[in-house]
């Protein structure tokens, strides 16, 4: 596998931390893609509005942001080139768009960018590893959640600019772990990332399981159910992969897109239907589900179809440990615009057993922080939700 050299098909979310974009304020084609923006909104909003007039030929990002913010939705905004999230998004919406521009493609059709596998947001001024994939490059060199991001090879960290024409480049990253600790340097090298092939791979890498007090409990992270193959894994591994012996699962929802849900729900609650066909034609029907002790790890980036799964275990009598999920759960599509920025638009809502998660989202049973400023890779959710998984072993 490459991993960086439905319920509705069309659910997609927006990326954990939305990062602002760093292209020119005023936009190309102003009056053009103000236009086709408001033309997009106008046809396709999941309900009626009267959208704002943005055919001005001083249009800035900031007034498109600001247009689409006061639509009040989730799934409602735009993305630029020099933002992961435009390749992790127009990966899973590929297929849906018409008539993309080749230019934005690989020649061979695929959506790809340089990288290391790593998530950044600001707080307080200070940019911050919110998000390092299991198997990444920035995950093998030691880069932790909560380490603060300096700079990279000496420049100010940039998401895509900081390491395009860098592939197979080993380049200095400058962290500081504490705040009270000098920076130093982390080298890390530069990968090939094709964004669905990514989330599978880390996915898969971040399956184990540990020992604990005699039981052994297994553990998987759902970055995103942005492909079918990411069902096909859990599918695998919780039947005869690492995880069939495990007595009870964490599933960790912190995920960065949510995708498409398909039967995930029904793996981990309610059963999906399974033929087995024998050498002489005998055929026997039964269910893949897991059906020991669960508990989901959630927080204010789960979002969209990672919230839906979510309720389900919940439902199901999984407890749910952490923050509220986002409350982002409407289905959105995907736009190329003229200037080749992305819109992300909600075009349909959702309801799940009658009731709408947008603005709501799904609450935790047990609460729990996880700060993220020089948190130098501790993670209290997930001891958390280890300990709640231990106590229910324990009254079996």
């Amino acid at each position: 596998m490459r991993f960086l050299s439905g319920l509705f098909a069309g659910v997609l979310t927006l990326a954990l931390w939305l990062s602002p974009a760093l292209c020119d304020p005023v936009v190309k084609n102003p009056v053009a893609v103000g236009r086709a923006i408001k033309e997009i909104v106008d046809k396709n909003f999941y309900r009626p509005v009267s959208s704002p007039t943005l055919e001005t030929p001083s249009l800035s990002s900031a007034a498109i942001d600001e247009a689409l913010a006061g639509l009040g939705a989730s799934h409602t905004h735009r993305f630029q080139p020099d933002q992961i999230v435009y390749y992790e998004i127009l990966d899973t919406s590929k297929d849906g768009l018409v008539d993309p521009p080749t230019r934005l493609f690989a020649t061979d059709g695929s959506v790809v960018y340089a990288g290391i596998g790593m998530i950044t947001q600001i707080v307080g001024g200070k940019r911050f590893a919110t998000d390092v994939y299991d198997g990444s490059p920035a995950a093998k060199a030691g880069i932790r959640f909560g380490d603060e991001i300096i700079a990279v090879d000496g420049k100010p960290y940039e998401e895509i600019t900081s390491f395009a024409g860098e592939i197979g480049k080993t380049l200095p990253v400058t962290v500081r772990r504490s705040e009270d600790e000098a920076p130093f340097d982390i080298p890390v090298t530069v990968a090939t990332i094709w964004p669905n092939e990514a989330f599978v791979s880390a996915v898969s890498s971040s399956v184990h399981t540990m020992q604990d007090g005699g039981r052994t409990i297994g553990y998987i992270r759902l970055w995103s159910l942005s492909t079918p193959q990411i069902e096909d894994l859990l599918r695998h591994e919780i039947s005869k992969g690492r995880l069939k012996d495990a007595d009870g699962l964490v599933v960790d929802l912190r995920g960065r897109l949510g995708g498409r849900l398909g039967k995930v729900h029904e793996l981990l609650g309610d059963g999906i239907d399974v033929e087995l066909v024998k050498r002489g034609g005998d055929t026997f029907r039964g269910k893949v589900v897991w059906n020991k002790p669960i508990v989901g790890i959630v927080d204010e980036g789960t979002r969209s179809a990672m919230e839906i799964l979510a309720y389900s275990m919940k439902k199901e009598g999984a407890l749910l440990v952490g923050k509220t999920t986002a409350g982002a759960v409407l289905s959105g599509k995907s736009y190329i615009l003229s200037d080749d920025s992305l819109l992300l638009l909600a075009v349909a809502d959702i309801l799940v057993d009658g009731k709408r998660l947008e603005g709501v989202g799904v609450s935790p049973d047990i609460e729990v922080e996880n700060p993220l400023p020089y948190a130098a890779g501790a993670d209290p959710q997930l001891e958390a939700a280890i300990s709640a998984l231990r106590q229910k072993l324990s009254g079996l």
